[in-house]
């Protein structure tokens, strides 16, 4: 079984800086101790870069994809920063040599940069393949940037994903997380993938037409909608309310194969 899962939201609480965020307790222990089982294989899934990922949420074994699945470091015991540099070096390079690396995505960036101006309380987020604009300091500028965001990926081959108080642009011939997990688990032969994700970029994985791949769900539950899911449409099967919840999921995996839970933290 493939075990994967994305890091903001999910492994990590949403924090007002990106900076901030670290994995909730018991998160890295978890996926630890499902890495080091036979009958697991480990990923965890960002639109972070590779050495952000690892430098945050170290976990031997694990399979890290950043950059929304366009960056792909194998299995190390202990995971390495500076070879998620020099392995994501690689993945760029052959990217800019197609022509959809992340020097378009520094281009766009470049045009976003002076509308913050327009919108107080934004801000930039430059990751290597998307470029984000945060408003969670200022809710009052949504519609203005997201419009703004959608016209502008209209214009350059960008595909706008809203997130969590961000408007996020990826290039359109990029890769998604859907596509590089499919690629991952044929490459190590699982049976089955289980996916946790909590936002927009994460629906690439739930809405694949797939019964070998399970999607879980994490979010706030909303009084709106009595079915438990947040304000935010999905197409996973299932549903958890938080990252204690998924860290209390991923301990139980282990029975499942027949083997002794992960340990609580």
């Amino acid at each position: 079984m493939l075990v994967a899962t994305d890091f903001d939201g999910t492994l990590a609480e949403i924090v007002p800086e990106p900076d901030a965020a670290t994995p909730v307790p018991g998160a890295q222990a978890a996926l630890t101790a499902l890495a080091a089982a036979a009958s697991f294989e480990v990923a965890i899934v960002s639109g972070r870069s590779l050495a952000d990922l690892v430098a945050r949420c170290p976990v031997p074994g694990a399979w890290y994809l950043g950059g929304h699945g366009n960056e792909i470091l194998p299995p190390a015991r202990p995971p390495s920063a500076q070879e998620a540099d020099l392995t994501a070096a690689r993945n760029r390079e052959a990217a800019e040599r197609r022509g959809d690396g992340p020097q378009r995505v520094a281009r766009l960036a470049e045009e976003l940069r002076p509308m913050l101006a327009r919108w107080p309380g934004t801000w930039l987020e430059v990751k290597p393949w998307s470029v984000g604009v945060h408003y969670r300091r200022a809710p009052q500028w949504e519609s203005a940037v997201l419009a703004y965001a959608a016209d502008l990926a209209g214009q350059r081959g960008f595909r706008l994903v809203p997130g969590n108080c961000i408007a996020e642009l990826l290039p359109s011939t990029a890769d998604n997380k859907g596509q590089a997990l499919l690629g991952l688990r044929a490459r190590l032969r699982c049976d089955l993938a289980v996916y946790f994700g909590d936002e927009a970029t994460d629906e690439d994985v739930f809405a694949l037409a797939d019964d070998r791949l399970v999607g879980v769900h994490v979010g706030p539950p909303s009084p709106a909608q009595r079915d438990g899911w947040d304000d935010r449409p999905t197409a996973a099967a299932f549903w958890l309310a938080s990252p204690q919840e998924v860290v209390a999921c991923l301990q139980c995996l282990p029975a499942c194969a027949g083997q002794p839970a992960a340990p609580q933290p």
